[in-house]
């Protein structure tokens, strides 16, 4: 990464730092005239650090000649468990980052179930900490996501996640987990127990958290097969009921889970809170 310094807090939570350089440097204008300061990606559960930086890359071209920061906080199966003390400490860095920037000034790009448990996660620590700001931002960009805990759609997920050229360990290990999902949801329908994915994707829904006057933008698919566009649809519906800002929805016809820039990158980053033609809104 060209103009960034790289610095690994933990495992989890990483920091691109940009190495500054002015409009006059560049010789041009930034074209938009408040573009965000700090943008967190929350990446899917098993997605690399390259793969992430694809995405860093598409911000550092859309927002140039700005160069925003980026906080990227990986999920991993500590994120799905109930909160500990230990999930705190681990998201401590990027509590600390959050803290330092407006929440007006930051972009939020959650991807999948594992990028929704880690938004959770990541405002219940944060508004536990003696900060008194408890709103944690108010412009998201939501790809795939979210969805609930059905077996299997959250099988497909465990699949896609699992190492898929050793199967010696792959598929083992598949086994355990799909009798332990299984087991669980019996327990959760005999018990009644909350689904802790819908649960966690209350909290996009929280105004404490999003304020009123949040902007988000769903990225999702008919073919997606891991979270189903009716789950999409229905939260975002939650979201415009309860009056929170402004909703927008682009939906893909063919891409997989969280493949919808590969069917159109061009729509994928010109769409809505992406799209330069409305960042002078969405940043102010």
């Amino acid at each position: 990464m060209e103009n960034y310094t790289y610095v690994q807090a933990n495992p989890s939570v990483s920091l691109y730092t940009a190495n500054k350089t002015t409009s006059e440097d560049t010789g041009t204008k930034d074209q938009s005239p408040n573009p965000p300061s700090l943008i967190a990606l929350l990446p899917w559960m098993g997605a690399t650090k390259r793969q992430t930086e694809t995405y860093i890359r598409g911000h550092i071209k859309l927002f140039s000649p700005s160069q925003p920061n980026f906080l990227v906080i990986y999920s991993g199966i500590t994120d799905f468990l109930s909160p500990t003390q230990g999930n705190d400490r681990r998201l401590q860095p990027a509590i600390t980052t959050l803290a330092a920037y407006e929440p007006s000034s930051i972009l939020f790009h959650i991807f999948s179930n594992g990028g929704v448990r880690v938004f959770a996660n990541l405002a219940r620590s944060y508004g536990s900490t003696a900060s008194p700001k408890r709103r944690l931002c108010s412009r998201i960009v939501i790809d795939s996501a979210p969805g609930r805990l059905t077996f299997k759609e959250t099988m497909r997920a465990v699949n896609s996640a699992l190492p898929r050229n050793q199967p010696l360990i792959k598929w083992p290990l598949y086994t355990i987990l799909a009798v332990v999902l299984a087991l669980y949801l019996g327990l959760n329908k005999t018990l009644a127990w909350p689904d802790p994915l819908q649960f966690a994707a209350e909290s996009f829904n929280d105004a404490g958290i999003v304020g009123k006057d949040s902007r988000r933008c769903y990225f999702y698919s008919k073919r997606d097969g891991i979270v189903l566009s009716g789950f999409v649809e229905q939260h975002a519906a939650e979201a415009r009921e309860k009056g929170l800002g402004i909703v927008e929805m682009e939906m893909f016809e063919k891409s997989a889970h969280t493949g919808h820039v590969i069917e159109d990158e061009e729509r994928y980053w010109g769409a809505g809170l992406l799209g330069y033609q409305l960042l002078g809104t969405i940043f102010c």
